[in-house]
């Protein structure tokens, strides 16, 4: 018996050519959508007009220390003497002499005359011998020029090579300052070998008019940013500087893996912030974190153009959003309480279990929450072993 194999296809055919009707994704049922917005309370803000624009005033100070790095300073190391640096200096000196000084039997004389009075020292280490050998008889100890000449202790010689000199060793005293900077083997000035780190203070004035000293600590990058400095302690001085206003435009908070501020939307996959781990004691980290994945949407950004090497102090921050609505923003420092009165939660000083509590009570009652027992381990810092922390156990036993 003879078969037949067939087989069917189906052929999808659009009833439009354009795309742009399935790329619209229209919502049939609005209600639904509205009725989501409300389960996910993204219908509970309170007070939540965009800010439109911000008045920031500010007083600033021109910076003593506005043209110089100040990386430089704090970290500055005096170059050692030794035999290479004596020889280079020694080198470019007779290269001074023979551009500086005229005529050339005038130059000659000039050095082997230096050449004589400051000859190259001896030395047995292996590694400068053969270095000693092609150099000695031929270049000066530049290391010990340069430290007479420092002291202001120029070498006699006679009048003629004395005068043709004089130039030449202002200009390699410059050279030295400006490349090497100072020679030595003692510690660096900012050095702690208590900490292993560096460190700077310096008086400043500050734009309120107060003289002040501040000091601060490279980072791990060996960098001085302007949030490292601290003012040690100030004391009354000329009157502030007067008080500028700049209206600017505020715009969105934005880093990478931050939630999207609408639920029907992925978000990237390039930040897992689970992995993040925190200590019982880490406050800053769990603060952050709760930051960028719950507050992260609704905070602002306000640019404030600085000029180079100043000191500024913002005053006062006022936002007006975009109904007309006028918010002014205090200085963090405005209302300081007394000590033990105030927040402590970054403090190592005022930190006790009275204000301790008295900061998470407010939490629990914005959060509705009930407080049904407490516990105390006074004297012991969050960071201790279990074995130190009795309350601690306690809690984690119930």
């Amino acid at each position: 018996m003879t078969s037949i194999t067939y087989w069917n296809r189906l052929i999808p055919q659009p009833l439009d050519t354009s795309l742009e009707r399935g790329l619209a994704a229209e919502v049939r049922d609005p209600a639904w959508m509205l009725a989501r917005q409300l389960q996910f309370g993204e219908f509970l803000g309170a007070d939540g007009g965009s800010p439109a624009f911000v008045d920031i005033g500010t007083r600033t100070a021109v910076f003593n220390r506005a043209n110089t790095p100040l990386e430089p300073i704090a970290e500055r190391e005096a170059v050692s003497p030794d035999v290479t640096v004596r020889v280079e200096l020694g080198q470019l000196l007779n290269s001074l002499i023979d551009q500086m000084a005229s005529p050339a039997t005038l130059a000659t004389t000039a050095k082997a005359a230096l050449l004589a009075k400051y000859p190259l020292p001896a030395s047995t280490d292996p590694a400068v011998v053969n270095l000693l050998a092609a150099c000695t008889g031929t270049v000066p100890d530049g290391v010990a020029v340069y430290a007479d000449v420092a002291r202001n202790q120029f070498p006699e010689f006679d009048a003629t090579t004395n005068t043709a000199l004089k130039p030449v060793f202002a200009a390699f005293s410059e050279w030295v300052v400006d490349v090497l900077g100072d020679i030595g083997t003692a510690s660096p000035a900012n050095w702690s070998a208590a900490s292993l780190g560096y460190s700077i203070s310096f008086t400043a004035t500050l734009p309120d008019g107060r003289s002040a000293t501040l000091s601060a600590q490279p980072d791990r990058s060996n960098d001085l940013e302007w949030y490292s400095f601290e003012v040690a302690q100030a004391a009354a001085g000329a009157s502030a500087a007067p008080l500028v206003t700049q209206s600017v435009i505020p715009t969105h908070v934005r880093f990478r893996g931050m939630p999207n501020d609408r639920f029907w939307d992925f978000e990237s996959n390039k930040i897992e912030f689970g992995n993040v781990v925190a200590d019982v004691s880490d406050a800053g980290r769990l603060l952050f974190l709760d930051f960028m994945l719950i507050h992260g949407v609704g905070w602002f950004i306000a640019p404030l153009d600085v000029p180079v090497g100043s000191l500024c102090q913002v005053d006062s921050i006022t936002v007006q959003d975009v109904f007309g609505g006028i918010t002014s923003i205090p200085r963090a420092d405005a209302t300081l309480g007394p000590a033990g009165a105030r927040s402590t939660l970054f403090s190592t000083t005022d930190q006790t279990t009275a204000n301790q509590e008295r900061e998470l009570r407010e939490i629990a009652e914005r959060a509705g929450w009930e407080v049904v027992r407490v516990y105390r381990d006074h004297g012991i810092s969050g960071a201790k072993g279990r074995d130190k922390r009795p309350a601690f156990d306690a809690l984690a036993a119930e």
